[in-house]
Order: structure tokens, then C-alpha cells, then sequence
């Protein structure tokens, strides 16, 4: 079964509700459920946080709407995914279906500075903007989850100079408690991606070291790509690439990559031909 981001799923409830209203219409929960593909109970549970939030509001037990602060922060959610959808396509030539599916994962992580760099960006490259979006996605998380992958990322950056990496060296780093660190590891090492050392040593095995490298590449390239392309600070652009790394596929991370290596190379073929 999928495991969702709270925070993601219910921007996705917000969204999915504001366009099955259309022009202010009431929603059904079994609306929903279709849409999302989702059961019933689960809308029921998504539906009765929000309301407690005071973002939508029940008529008749049955019917759904948005209050004012659900219409202004779906409608921002909306905003946003169809310029990542215009950007994904553009700029990571995938078709829009794909973009539509990683736009929804990258919606709810991405700094308003990184979605004015998109912005600017589009603009610059005179990429028409998106007329609208009919779908909304929650975003499914796989086997090993984002912050699986953050375990494994940072065990990887500290031990590349051969420091002994530690569950309290790991739990500093990531601000997070020695249990946290205890349930992720066993996780992780039932996973075949890490093992213990006789003195509690954290080990990537020739496995976790593989994906460790492919997602430490990922923020690389991500990085690279937010401040060079997009004019974002390097702190924002460290910490959202921290982000957008686990939630892109890998259509959508292939082709930013090929992109930025190509705008890469026609600088320095640009600086050559100026000398």
C-alpha cells in the first residue's frame, strides 16, 4: 500500500476539490475518491483534517466546498503545478501526462523563490504559459521513502573521507532523535542497503553506496540547475534541490540533467568563441 506526505496529500485534497467545483459547485466525497483513485474512508479522514483546519467546509454531511483560505491555497497549489507542468515539459522534454504526475510531487516542495526563478526562466525562453490543469495525482512514495533516501545520502557524504559514521553523528547532522535514527537503520539494513560495524559503525553496503551515489548526484545536478538556470541563491538551491531530488522520476531528473549539460555547453562554447 502507498505511504503519503500529510502536508502533500492534503495540498492534493485542496487542489482536487477546486477543480472538480469548476465554477463554485458543491463536491461529493465519492467525487473524490474517484478522481484521486483513492477509498472512500481515506477521503473521509483527508476531508475532516481539513475541515478541522478550516479549509473546507461540510453542507448537509455530504457535500464539500473550500472556505476562503482552502480557495487561496488550492488555487496557489494550481498555480504552481501548471508552471512546473510547462517547465518539465519545456525544459525536460517529457510529455505532459509525465509532467502533470511529477508536477504534483514537486508542487508542495519547491520555495516561492525556485517558482520565480521557473517563472523568469519560462518567460526568458518564451515558453507560452500553461493554460490549465484537469488532473491532480497524490504522490506515491516507494519502497525506500525520501527520508530513507536522506539517511542513506548523508551516511554516504560523511564517510567519503573514511570517518567512521555513527547513529549520534547521523542523528546531529539531521536533527532528528537517536530512535528515529534506530527505526530508519533497521529499515535500511532489512533493505540490504546498510550494515553495522562491530563498534555500531553505519556501513553502506555495495548496494546503498550505488544508490547513495545516484542520489548525491541528483542534488548535484539539481543544485547546479536551480542557481546557474534559474538565478536561485545557492542556500535556497541547496536546500530545495535537498527535496526535489526524491520526488522527481526519473524521465523528469534525466532530462533536466541533459538540458543543463547542454546550457553548459553552449556557455563554454559561447567563452571560447569571445576569447
Amino acid at each position: 500500500m502507498a505511504t503519503y506526505i500529510d502536508s502533500e496529500s492534503e495540498e492534493n485534497y485542496l487542489e482536487t476539490i477546486l477543480l472538480l467545483s469548476g465554477s463554485g459547485s458543491f463536491v461529493r466525497g465519492i467525487d473524490i475518491a474517484k478522481k484521486l483513485k483513492v477509498s472512500r474512508p481515506s477521503v473521509s479522514r483527508a476531508v475532516g483534517l481539513l475541515r478541522d483546519k478550516g479549509l473546507v467546509t461540510l453542507e448537509k454531511g455530504s457535500f464539500i466546498s473550500l472556505t476562503e483560505d482552502g480557495k487561496k491555497l488550492a488555487r496557489k497549489v494550481a498555480a504552481y503545478h501548471r508552471l512546473l507542468r510547462s517547465f518539465l515539459v519545456y525544459a525536460a522534454g517529457i510529455s505532459p501526462e509525465q509532467a502533470d504526475i511529477d508536477a504534483c510531487r514537486v508542487e508542495h516542495v519547491v520555495s516561492a523563490s525556485t517558482v520565480k526563478g521557473i517563472r523568469n526562466f519560462l518567460k526568458r525562453e518564451n515558453v507560452p504559459a500553461d493554460s490549465g490543469i484537469d488532473s491532480s495525482h497524490l504522490p506515491e512514495i516507494g519502497e525506500l521513502n525520501e527520508s530513507g533516501e536522506n539517511y542513506i545520502e548523508h551516511i554516504y557524504m560523511m564517510s567519503r573521507d573514511g570517518k567512521r559514521v555513527r547513529s549520534t553523528d547521523l542523528a546531529q547532522a539531521l536533527g532528528v532523535s537517536r530512535a528515529s535514527i534506530s527505526r530508519a537503520m533497521d529499515v535500511l539494513t532489512n533493505l540490504g542497503l546498510l550494515n553495522r560495524g562491530e563498534k555500531g559503525d553505519l556501513i553502506l553496503t555495495p548496494a546503498g553506496e550505488e544508490k547513495a551515489r545516484s542520489i548525491y548526484a541528483r542534488h548535484v545536478v539539481l543544485t547546479g540547475f536551480l542557481e546557474q538556470l534559474l538565478g536561485v541563491s545557492q542556500k535556497i538551491a541547496e536546500r530545495d534541490a535537498c527535496r526535489m531530488e526524491h520526488m522527481l522520476s526519473e524521465a523528469a531528473f534525466n532530462g533536466l540533467r541533459d538540458f543543463w549539460e547542454k546550457k553548459q555547453g553552449e556557455g563554454s562554447a559561447g567563452n571560447a568563441a569571445g576569447r
